[in-house]
């Protein structure tokens, strides 16, 4: 496991030419904190895609992808993956530790956090984008979770039961937040290889309101 401290700052909002040598210093310490007891887990099925006028549908299960950016994403795709990936329960109960008493390493550590799910979610994707090669001879798309653009959360609860996600830990509550909290859930388009794949932010659909990517 790896947290990138440049990707810790951008999470902060603190440009890494901005970060003096006792921020970075604080910083290392709370990603080794994070890494001394974050569990990463993991779990992804294939499945084959059908498409209506209106929407997606995922076949061999229930679950229809409502909205128009998840459907204009998929356009042109044979297959998905549908992943779902955890820190543990360990991460959420340091993070709100700290809170009682400790603000800013509360606060380090929960962008510490999202710098090692995030990495954690690419890893999956490089393996994903294996077996879409080697199996499928397909190229993928960039992960898209639920919450993206018109993409509703109220999805979270049909993928999660469509992974089986409880194997690793993962749950979702009544107001549709995951737990443990430092979770993702996407979905993964497979593509033609012959279609050219763009994987960088022209390709994203919240390209225009992203303060990353204007930064």
């Amino acid at each position: 496991m790896h947290i990138d401290i440049n990707e810790v700052l951008r999470y902060l909002g603190v440009g890494r030419n901005k970060a003096d040598m006792k921020l970075k210093l604080y910083i290392s310490e709370c990603i080794k904190e994070i890494l001394d007891i974050a569990y990463p887990m993991y779990v992804y099925k294939m499945f084959d895609l059908k498409f209506t006028d209106e929407y997606a549908w995922i076949k061999q299960t229930n679950t229809l992808l409502m909205g128009k950016d998840i459907n204009r994403y998929l356009n042109g795709c044979f297959k998905c993956a549908v992943m779902g990936a955890t820190l543990g329960i360990s991460v959420d109960k340091r993070i709100r530790y700290y809170k009682s008493y400790d603000l800013t390493r509360s606060f380090v550590l929960d962008a510490c956090a999202t710098a090692l799910i995030e990495n954690v979610c690419d890893k999956v994707q490089e393996e994903i984008k294996l077996i879409a090669k080697e199996e499928y001879h397909l190229n993928i798309m960039p992960r898209y979770s639920p919450g993206y653009g018109d993409f509703p959360l109220d999805i979270q609860p049909d993928l999660l039961n469509i992974l089986e996600a409880n194997r690793i830990g993962l749950t979702v509550n009544d107001n549709l937040i995951m737990i443990p909290r430092k979770s993702v859930t996407a979905i993964i388009g497979l593509k033609d290889k012959g279609v050219s794949v763009n994987m960088g932010c022209e390709s994203c659909l919240k390209r225009d309101s992203c303060n990353f990517r204007r930064e």
